[in-house]
């Protein structure tokens, strides 16, 4: 257990993010879900460090509880962040349930700066931000090459659009 509790000693950096002690933040990789993540000594892959820091520092997890980080950092591993609850109660205690004061880019949500969707609650200014950054370009290429598509077909005496007829110099057809 010993060899355990110097195993993340060694892989963390206390910071601190607002809770009432210092985080551990887990300085290895993370799952894709943003959970830190470390090979365990005596396993054979990668998993979750919080599970393996609470039983290393406070005891075993009771069967059919699960991990609840209470200062709501991913990466931290300090087990006085750390406390054994019920799925459900872990589930009820999630971001999803508190309304957020902030957006993940940190802009207020304010009531003029909150968008209503089928979704749930998001931020108007990282909304706005991501269609001038990111859907517009892409609308303004596609028009872009329609109109140079269509230039083209003229240039070539082609119609530019399909199931139109046009009539050549020669008198044939073209569908």
């Amino acid at each position: 257990m010993e060899s355990l509790r110097a195993y993340i000693i060694a892989r963390i950096a206390v910071e601190d993010r607002g809770y009432d002690t210092p985080c551990w933040i887990w300085q290895l990789s993370a799952t894709a879900d943003g959970y830190a993540q470390g090979l365990v000594p005596g396993r054979k892959s990668p998993g979750a460090m919080h599970r393996p820091s609470y039983e290393a520092f406070v005891g075993p997890i009771p069967d059919g509880l699960c991990i609840d980080h209470l200062c709501r950092v991913k990466t931290c591993v300090n087990p006085d962040h750390l406390e054994a609850v019920t799925s459900r109660e872990n589930t009820l205690r999630g971001l999803s349930a508190i309304p957020h004061s902030h957006c993940r880019n940190g802009h207020e949500m304010t009531e003029d700066n909150i968008l209503f969707s089928s979704s749930g609650r998001r931020c108007r200014t990282c909304y706005n931000e991501y269609q001038r950054t990111v859907v517009w370009p892409r609308k303004r290429e596609e028009i872009l090459r329609a109109r140079r598509h269509r230039r083209a077909m003229r240039a070539s005496g082609n119609q530019p659009f399909a199931g139109t007829v046009s009539v050549h110099s020669d008198g044939g057809t073209n569908p």
